[in-house]
């Protein structure tokens, strides 16, 4: 039901826009968002949180029912009182919320979508034993992210570790740890993150960076690093910069 939810924000917002002359560019300005936040959400690609589509609501002079709707109230629809309960509970997420509900369902569909049942033999070798499919490889760069260098990701800092699978480390790429307070309370020094590999992330989405040759596990603000702990000030970005995003932090071991 949340990738339904999700469905149902996609096409109404994409009417809404339409119904009220407004494009992209200028909703991302009414927010103070980027344009690629909104042409994403108007793809289905991610969600605004609950704060940011009660604000798209009252710019569009639209109730949240009508947004998340596809004409049947959902009070109203053939939703069970549980369904209905988790669809509110996903709405109040934030996007780190709202990304691993969505790594946990796509997960979830392979899953069911791949399973097969398995014959049983009746002459099964006598001493084989079951493999652990609750572990997993995963590649760890033994050097602080806040190094300062941008050389992390050498070979000559890379082992296998084994982890346990769950729906974060099957979505994980790599590991690093952590060295500083920078990003306190949420991450403490010598946590070990998990990342997964792509060139991007979204305004308020921590991600591992790459700025003048320098590594840095930071918050995306607009045209900033941003530390979660206070006492650190923004790192600007300036147009002359040389920035690059590595992967999306999804959590700890």
């Amino acid at each position: 039901m949340m990738g339904a939810v999700r469905d149902n924000l996609q096409q109404n917002l994409n009417y809404y826009l339409k119904a009220n002359k407004m494009t992209q560019k200028k909703l991302s300005e009414l927010l103070d968002v980027s344009q690629a936040a909104v042409t994403n959400w108007t793809k289905g690609k991610n969600s605004p949180d609950i704060e940011t589509l009660i604000r798209i609501c009252n710019i569009l002079k639209i109730s949240i029912n009508d947004i998340l709707d596809v004409g049947v109230p959902v009070a109203d629809s053939n939703l069970s009182k549980t369904e209905r309960a988790y669809i509110q509970k996903y709405i109040a997420l934030d996007c780190n919320g709202k990304s691993l509900v969505h790594l946990i369902i796509d997960n979830e569909t392979q899953r069911m979508h791949t399973q097969t049942v398995q014959p049983i033999s009746s002459e099964a070798p006598e001493h084989s034993l079951p493999e652990d499919d609750n572990i997993i490889p995963i590649v760890f760069y033994d050097l602080p992210v806040s190094a300062g260098t941008g050389i992390y990701l050498n070979d000559s800092y890379k082992e296998e570790i084994e982890v346990e699978r769950n729906a974060i480390t099957e979505c994980t790429d790599f590991a690093l740890r952590i060295n500083g307070d920078s990003m306190e309370p949420r991450y403490h020094n010598g946590d070990v993150l998990l990342v997964r590999e792509q060139s991007s992330v979204e305004q308020g989405e921590c991600g591992i960076f790459i700025l003048n040759g320098e590594g840095y596990f930071k918050k995306l603000g607009r045209n900033q690093l941003l530390s979660l702990n206070p006492k650190y000030r923004p790192i600007p970005i300036h147009e002359y910069d040389t920035v690059s995003c590595i992967g999306k932090v999804l959590g700890t071991l």
